[in-house]
């Protein structure tokens, strides 16, 4: 009985020694000092969607698991962190730049104007669709690319949904992933403007090219952003939709 039971044990131990342990998943978050300086997270080092973003000097690349990285209000980079790649609706021409087309906020290659004019003004279109009924849940914002093409953001994009846009707008536009949609935004960004004149607060504002709500204090100590995280939370609002930052007192903004 004692030999059965040692040749089970050494079989358990064998058995146990056989399956891999599982992967570590990390990803790369650009950091400046102890400042999280950016409200992505990318699963490629080389990805650079989002570093016009970051707003400091001596930004470092850093290397951590995606808990750590959520933990500091860090999203999945909407270009290299989600299944769903950006798509273009039409046919784009070549393009011979570093930067992809869809980007926003670093060096201009604007299309021809003729090329431009043909894809169409998609935020125009998307005002004036918006204005008359409620957009839809998963309508995130709309920005202008580096290209000069316009860029749509929608929460669990497809191709299907991508089509219907362009049939409702009747111009074509880049698709990529958001985590929030446009009335999520909106309705943080409503309460933030409660805040004016509270913990510093004088400016708030959604950015669609980064898909949160900016709330500008000008007292951005780690004491007093952990009392605004605190009340967001407080009011169940997502702290990976909020980004505060340093403002020059007085400038109010909404």
């Amino acid at each position: 009985m004692k030999r059965i039971l040692a040749l089970f044990l050494c079989a358990l131990t064998l058995l146990a020694c056989a399956v891999p342990a599982q992967a570590a998943s990390y990803v790369y978050v650009r950091h400046c000092d102890a400042y999280w300086a950016e409200p992505y997270y990318h699963k490629n080092s080389a990805c650079s969607f989002g570093s016009n973003l970051t707003y400091c000097d001596g930004v470092e690349l850093k290397k951590c698991s995606v808990a750590t990285a959520e933990k500091n209000y860090c999203r999945p980079c909407p270009i290299c962190a989600y299944s769903f790649k950006p798509m273009f609706t039409g046919t784009f021409p070549k393009w011979n730049y570093k930067t992809p087309p869809y980007y926003a906020g670093g060096e201009k290659h604007y299309l021809p104007s003729e090329t431009l004019i043909r894809f169409g003004n998609a935020s125009q279109k998307i005002s004036q669709w918006c204005s008359k009924r409620n957009p839809s849940k998963y309508y995130a914002g709309v920005y202008m690319g580096d290209s000069g093409t316009y860029v749509l953001l929608m929460t669990n994009p497809t191709a299907a949904k991508a089509a219907d846009w362009k049939k409702r707008l009747g111009c074509d536009f880049w698709v990529i992933e958001a985590k929030y949609s446009q009335k999520q935004l909106n309705n943080l960004n409503t309460y933030a403007i409660k805040l004016i004149g509270m913990y510093g607060i004088n400016s708030v504002g959604i950015d669609d090219t980064a898909n949160r709500v900016s709330i500008g204090t000008d007292d951005n100590s780690t004491a007093n952003m952990k009392k605004i995280y605190a009340v967001l939370k407080a009011k169940g609002y997502p702290l990976d939709a909020v980004w505060i930052y340093k403002s020059e007192p007085g400038s109010a903004d909404f």
